[in-house]
């Protein structure tokens, strides 16, 4: 089984105890390193770390504020650890007011901070997927507008009609309740597979493959998909590089342009065109981008990763909303960078930057000092 390296963000303006964290860690996590509490929050925004250890007393802004503004704004579900030499009882309980995980005390023992990081990072990790079953539960449970309650409705009216339907109305309710479960059906497959992912339970099997194929596919496959009788149809546009290759699981990869080709399809404003891009813009980095126009604002673009960011589309029969999420953690399989924007005119554009050689993650840490 392949996970992408979780993040590990440190922050301590000491050059010493930077390196030391980069020593332990560096092995088996993907390691950021800030050397002041400003450039943390600049980095803390970009780099989206798992977790976060944080000194306290430094130049600037302080490992307290810092915590503060992470909780607030920046990334509030990440994980926070501060390192200090501070070990009174009264700065334990600062650190912890300010919105901490835990506290170590310095100078730290390797084992004791290794074993807190992969403590913290599986409840980050169990956390996740309970809040992602409690919003689908939630949704089940509490709108009038699920799947769930189009079946109810419509078994209702049959059970207490006083005459028996016509056999045209039959097929209409039938017609209505079998795509009700295959909506339902839908959801909890994707439920499913977007825990199977936070799990860690995937088999990846990476090889060499022509990308300019594999996208090719996914867009003659979403075309065939698309009513052409229906005006306000969106009209599906490419442009695919050819001959671009990258080490990936072709499978798992495939899944995850169907799924971003897909819906932007299902959400793009009617009649407007979907674009689906393959460039290889870099010497190390191959970018696939899909552009549709929606309505999402630039703040919803942020958290259009997260699970069932925009329920609206879940209510309207367009997602399950859980695709995107699941597209992210099958980008980040394969160490790849995925994120969306939004413009002035309304469109909205989905981009993946998948590295050429993505079975070889580096697992470099890169210390970032000032800003970006």
């Amino acid at each position: 089984m392949r996970q992408r390296k979780q993040r590990v963000l440190v922050v301590d303006d000491n050059a010493v105890n930077r390196e030391i964290c980069h020593e332990i860690l560096s092995g088996d996590y993907d390691v950021r390193m800030s050397v002041d509490g400003e450039t943390a929050l600049i980095d803390a925004e970009q780099f989206r770390p798992d977790i976060v250890l944080l000194d306290v007393m430094m130049p600037g802004i302080d490992g307290v504020e810092v915590c503060k503004r992470l909780r607030q704004s920046v990334c509030p579900w990440v994980k926070i650890i501060i390192i200090s030499a501070k070990t009174a009882v009264a700065h334990r309980l600062e650190g912890f007011d300010a919105g901490a995980d835990d506290y170590m005390t310095k100078p730290f023992d390797e084992d004791e901070l290794l074993a807190k990081v992969r403590v913290h990072l599986r409840l980050k990790n169990v956390e996740e997927i309970d809040a992602a079953k409690d919003q689908l539960l939630n949704i089940l449970q509490h709108s009038n507008r699920t799947p769930l309650t189009s079946i109810l409705l419509v078994s209702q009216v049959l059970g207490q009609a006083d005459q028996p339907p016509s056999a045209e109305k039959c097929r209409s309710m039938a017609l209505q309740i079998e795509n009700s479960a295959v909506r339902l059906l839908s959801w909890l497959q994707a439920g499913e597979s977007y825990v199977e992912l936070k799990s860690g339970k995937t088999d990846v099997q990476i090889a060499t493959v022509d990308l300019s194929e594999l996208v090719n596919e996914c867009v003659e496959r979403a075309a065939g998909s698309i009513n052409v009788e229906d005006s306000g149809a969106p009209v599906l546009e490419a442009a695919i590089m050819p001959q671009v290759s990258a080490n990936v699981d072709d499978m798992l990869l495939c899944q995850m342009f169907d799924v971003l080709i897909n819906h932007a399809i299902a959400v793009s404003q009617p009649g407007r065109s979907v674009r689906v891009q393959l460039d290889k813009t870099t010497a190390s980095g191959i970018e696939f981008r899909t552009t549709y126009h929606s309505s999402i604002s630039p703040t919803s673009a942020e958290n259009l990763f997260e699970p069932f960011a925009n329920p609206d589309d879940c209510f309207q029969n367009k997602t399950t909303g859980l695709e995107l999420a699941i597209a992210k953690e099958l980008a980040e399989l394969h160490d790849a960078l995925i994120d969306a924007t939004t413009t002035k005119d309304g469109s909205t554009e989905l981009r993946v930057c998948i590295p050429i050689a993505a079975d070889s993650p580096s697992g470099n840490a890169v210390e970032h000092a000032g800003s970006v």
